[in-house]
């Protein structure tokens, strides 16, 4: 998971959880039930509104993320002059839930049909399970993504990016990794 601030990228991370009231944006499914609908969180509106401009969405990614977290010899082949946007809702109809993400933009690679897909939430609190809620979006994202003409096709899945924009304008004192999140016990699960 990338987590980049616009403001300030420097800032140090306490990989100590910090607890966080129970968040309602979550969907929850009850076995005997139907789906609860998520109550959504306010969100940061001007930074959606902001990353909906495609030059202002390829020159944040060429900043931040092209040769930072996406090495050069990769980040070369992608086409950010091609950006388009992408579907930001999930469903999976067999749970009857869906997830919706803030704003997902995907580019072109190369001449080939793939694709790289990036995956933007926006947080102004930090939330020290973060990790987790960019998983589930991720593996939503995936599971989406599976069912593309083209992917099926050629059997490949392009890869998914997820970018958590900090607009608090704060130091994230919380985890920004999943294992991050394991208790000392889970630790040496890891390499399984």
């Amino acid at each position: 998971m990338a987590n980049v601030s616009p403001r300030d990228t420097s800032a140090v991370r306490d990989p100590t959880p910090v607890p966080e009231p129970d968040n309602p944006d979550l969907d929850v499914h009850e076995p005997d039930g139907p789906a609860v609908q998520p109550i959504r969180q306010p969100k940061d509106k001007s930074a959606k509104l902001v990353y909906r401009d495609k030059q202002f969405v390829a020159d944040f990614l060429a900043k931040h993320i092209l040769g930072k977290v996406v090495p050069d010899e990769i980040a070369s082949r992608i086409d950010l002059g091609r950006l388009q946007p992408g579907p930001t809702e999930h469903v999976d109809p067999k749970m009857r839930t869906s997830r919706l993400a803030d704003l997902v933009w995907r580019a072109p690679f190369g001449d080939s049909w793939f694709y790289v897909v990036f995956l933007f939430e926006f947080e102004a609190t930090p939330k020290w399970r973060m990790p987790v809620r960019i998983l589930v979006e991720t593996a939503l994202a995936y599971d989406y993504l599976s069912k593309d003409q083209e992917a099926s096709r050629e059997r490949k899945l392009p890869p998914v990016l997820p970018i958590v924009v900090d607009v608090g304008g704060r130091p994230w004192p919380t985890p920004t990794r999943l294992e991050d999140l394991l208790a000392e016990e889970a630790q040496g699960f890891l390499s399984f």
